[in-house]
């Protein structure tokens, strides 16, 4: 919990960059929010459970704020975050496209190689990503 705080205050002490900055310092809470309820919901282990769904609510807020920083450092702009994921070969358009053209088509990345579909569009694969992820901010207390 020392180390968190101590990143948190180093982040709101250097406040630069702030859309950034917000979500990192709502992740780095998360240290201290779980261990907090852990150790509460020890000592009152009768009232547990409206603890452990005060933490749950906080994951998956913290989730949210991780999928958007991820945005936020593709592009803090919301215009170029969906042209870049016209443009990277996230979709079978574009894979359509760079056959046409005699370029090799992108495969996913390592982890994911073993897929062979890809979604229609890259724009709906961004949408249908925000959807599940806020989705879960939802689902997950419930």
């Amino acid at each position: 919990m020392i180390t968190s705080f101590w990143l948190i205050n180093k982040h709101l002490q250097w406040y630069t960059h702030k859309k950034e900055q917000r979500y990192i310092v709502r992740i780095l809470f998360m240290v201290p929010i779980y261990s907090v309820v852990s150790f509460a919901s020890y000592l009152f282990w009768n009232h547990s459970t409206p603890l452990l769904l005060l933490r749950d609510c906080y994951e998956s807020t913290v989730l949210t704020s991780f999928f958007y920083l991820l945005l936020t450092y593709l592009s803090p702009d919301v215009e170029e975050q969906k042209a870049i994921f016209r443009k990277n070969g996230l979709s079978r358009e574009n894979d359509r496209e760079a056959r046409r053209k005699g370029v090799k088509v992108q495969k996913w990345i390592f982890p994911l190689s073993f897929i062979k579909s890809k979604p229609a569009d890259g724009l709906y694969f961004l949408q249908m990503m925000k959807w599940g992820v806020l989705q879960y901010c939802v689902v997950r207390p419930v």
